[in-house]
């Protein structure tokens, strides 16, 4: 059959096939779209979160806000966990509860990673919280993980699971009475 068709000048694009056999039909699929959907009825669709990577925390303190964060700058500077070259106008938009694209960078080996940890477990206490994320339910280590970095410029990793160490107790404390403090 397909010598009689080439003989009659016709050109035969494509392949010939005898028998068709559809296992799925794809219909309606936007230029450069592949693969197959499964939709079944009793499954609930899983809602995909916006992840935002300008989130923030948020200290509802407007009388005292920039006394507390230059007090809280402070602690973190004398016990070397940050650069003792932070700019304060920096510090003070990781806690204004708007859009935040700053990196800041915490000193120290992954031995000082605890005391960040512990840091944000006290002042977002969920019985009472002196400071919440924004947007308004973000966790607060996905805030640290956006905002904080190593000394080499690079994201620290999840430090939620950090233990808390007897020796930095006091730092951390005082840290917290810092933001704490002005409530």
């Amino acid at each position: 059959m397909l010598e009689s068709i080439g003989k009659t000048g016709i050109s035969v694009l494509g392949d010939f096939v005898l028998e068709k056999k559809v296992e799925y039909e794809v219909a309606n699929v936007e230029p450069g779209g592949i693969g197959i959907q499964n939709v079944y009825g009793n499954e609930k669709k899983k809602e995909v979160k916006d992840e935002r990577t300008d989130c923030c925390f948020f200290y509802d303190n407007e009388e005292y806000f920039s006394i507390a964060i230059q007090q809280f700058t402070n602690v973190l500077r004398k016990h070397k966990l940050i650069p003792a070259e932070t700019d304060l106008k920096k510090m003070e938009s990781l806690f204004m509860g708007k859009s935040c694209r700053t990196k800041y960078t915490w000193l120290g080996d992954s031995k000082k990673h605890h005391i960040l940890t512990y840091i944000i477990k006290g002042l977002t206490k969920k019985d009472k919280p002196v400071i919440k994320t924004w947007p308004e339910g973000t966790s607060p280590w996905k805030v640290v993980s956006c905002r904080f970095i190593d000394e080499d410029g690079c994201d620290l990793p999840n430090i939620r699971q950090q233990s808390e160490r007897k020796g930095t107790k006091t730092i951390v404390e005082e840290a917290v009475k810092a933001l704490a403090g002005y409530l």
